[in-house]
């Protein structure tokens, strides 16, 4: 049977090209994040086109994350018990700290029952297996969490996806943590330890360019001898950097992904219970 899935947060859709690789009869919605009031498909179309370049097809929404899902009076509002599977994903600087709480209570009645909730957030603390002291990656994260704070996000949400998924009436919830190498310094995983530096060396740059330049004012030197030296020390083998990555257990219609995909990123698993009779 085809199963109806929802995206949070598609960016440029990776995921759904993924997913309807591994399962082409699947009906997707991919909702991207927007700042702005409500719906806003009609500026975006053309945006929306570039970007789609070899993805398999689903359909877009945009909706403000931020703005209960109830309040959309559009035609294609996203109704209750509707999907199979919902993938809500790097949303840690999108979604405001206060709004967390409903906004997994959303996810869970957009469900059907039975339905699986997929949430994946990053958490990049980075620590060292050597126990030696990376100043540079040490001070992006603490510039980075306190812009975050600024803007009234929740920097650590990533630790508290099980309890809220829980406290919303999720069953099943699968979540533990395991270290990911990042670099080559652990011969028993070179590759996937090389494909983290590789993705969290952008990631650095493409998440604190505005909360670091605009907001914090940082000036521009500053801001690249910092990204640089994050970059030395992310390419020191000695330091045996390593991420708390969550590793999990997933029912038989969560696709595969790529290890190096979940470098940075916490992830919860849960399912909503079936309705009594």
């Amino acid at each position: 049977d085809e199963a109806d899935v929802l995206d949070c947060g598609y960016g440029k859709a990776a995921w759904v090209d993924k997913l309807l690789g591994y399962r082409p009869d699947a009906v997707v919605v991919g909702i991207d994040l927007f700042t702005g009031q409500g719906n806003s498909d009609e500026d975006e179309d053309e945006e929306d086109d570039e970007d789609g370049d070899g993805i398999e097809s689903f359909i877009r929404k945009r909706w403000n994350l931020n703005i209960p899902l109830r309040q959309d009076t559009s035609s294609d509002r996203l109704r209750p018990e509707t999907f199979d599977l919902i993938n809500s994903r790097m949303l840690i600087d999108g979604i405001n700290a206060n709004r967390w709480e409903t906004y997994v209570r959303e996810l869970y009645a957009l469900l059907k029952p039975n339905g699986w909730l997929q949430m994946v957030e990053f958490h990049a603390i980075f620590q060292s297996d050597s126990g030696r002291d990376a100043p540079f990656l040490s001070r992006w994260w603490d510039w980075y969490s306190q812009k975050l704070l600024q803007m009234g996000k929740n920097p650590r949400i990533a630790s508290q996806l099980k309890p809220l998924m829980v406290n919303a009436g999720f069953t099943d919830v699968h979540y533990h943590v395991s270290r990911l190498p990042v670099g080559n310094w652990d011969p028993d995983r070179v590759q996937l330890g090389i494909q983290a530096r590789d993705l969290i060396t952008q990631m650095l740059r493409d998440v604190s360019l505005y909360p670091f330049l605009a907001l914090g004012r940082m000036p521009r030197e500053q801001y690249e001898n910092l990204l640089e030296g994050a970059r030395r020390e992310l390419h020191q083998p000695g330091l045996k950097l390593y991420l708390n990555v969550s590793v999990f257990t997933a029912p038989h219609f969560i696709a595969e992904s790529h290890a190096a995909d979940d470098s940075c990123r916490h992830v919860a698993y849960g399912r909503k219970a079936r309705r009594r009779r």
